[in-house]
C-alpha cells in the first residue's frame, strides 16, 4: 500500500474543492452528474475495448449514482 495521500482525503485541495461543488450545486446534481459520467465510460469502454464485466461495472455504478441523484434509494 502506497504512503501517499489518497486524492480525496481530507483536507486535500481535491477534497476542498469536491465540497465547494457540493455546497453551489447540491449533493444529487453532483451525484447526477457522476452517473452521466459512469455511463459515459460504460459505452467507451464497452466501444473500444470491448470489456464486458469493465462496462457494466460502469453501468452499476451509474445506476447507483442515479438512484442517489433521484432519491429513490431502498430504506
Amino acid at each position: 500500500m502506497s504512503s501517499q495521500t489518497p486524492k480525496l482525503a481530507e483536507g486535500t485541495e481535491a477534497m476542498v474543492s469536491l465540497e465547494a461543488l457540493v455546497d453551489e450545486v447540491g449533493l444529487r446534481n453532483v451525484a447526477y452528474a457522476l452517473a452521466r459520467i459512469a455511463y459515459a465510460k460504460s459505452e467507451h469502454v464497452q466501444s473500444n475495448w470491448q470489456d464486458k464485466p469493465l462496462a457494466k461495472s460502469w453501468a452499476r455504478d451509474g445506476q447507483a449514482l442515479d438512484k442517489l441523484a433521484t432519491n429513490k434509494l431502498e430504506n
